[in-house]
């Protein structure tokens, strides 16, 4: 059996991220209303409060996605992989007969006319009976050893797949 830890540090870093984003938001919306040149004037200052709570907003929401939908230790073992939850939530259990495979990713960050600032590998686990399940390498400690672990416990390689972005979530190719 071998077991992969979540990276403890990204978590950290994302929860405190997660409080200067909610902090700054919280800080520009009391700044604007105390502001004694918008009382006349609450039209304006409604509209920059809805602007900053767009784009602030996105970036809250992907922070909390990635901390309840990323934030799992992974144990694998002959017979079955275990999600275990970090914040109390259900352990997910994928029996070696439910698993399709897995696949190859990579996920660029900053690609801007075909140059990206860094790419980082993923591993996409897919289940007969639910959606996939994405490891990405700086979320785990060890993930080098994740594949040949998935192929010493007999899991299909399905190959390797492109990153296909969605407007949310991901899309997956098999």
């Amino acid at each position: 059996m071998y077991v992969f830890r979540y990276n403890i540090l990204i978590l950290i870093t994302r929860l405190l991220f997660l409080c200067v984003l909610l902090t700054s938001y919280l800080s520009i919306i009391y700044l604007i209303l105390t502001d004694s040149r918008i009382e006349d004037n609450y039209k304006q200052a409604i509209f920059i409060i809805f602007i900053f709570f767009i784009f602030i907003g996105y970036g809250v929401f992907f922070l909390i996605r990635s901390i309840i939908i990323e934030t799992y230790s992974i144990s694998l073992s002959q017979n079955e992989i275990k999600l275990i939850g970090l914040f109390g939530q259900k352990e997910k259990i994928f029996e070696k007969k439910e698993i399709k495979g897995f696949s190859k990713s990579n996920i660029d960050y900053g690609n801007l006319n075909a140059v990206e600032w860094f790419r980082i590998d993923s591993i996409v686990i897919y289940s007969q009976n639910s959606k996939p399940f994405e490891i990405i390498k700086f979320n785990y400690c060890g993930f080098s050893k994740i594949e040949s672990c998935l192929k010493e416990n007999n899991i299909p390689f399905l190959g390797t797949e492109k990153y296909q972005t969605g407007i949310f979530f991901r899309k997956y190719k098999y």
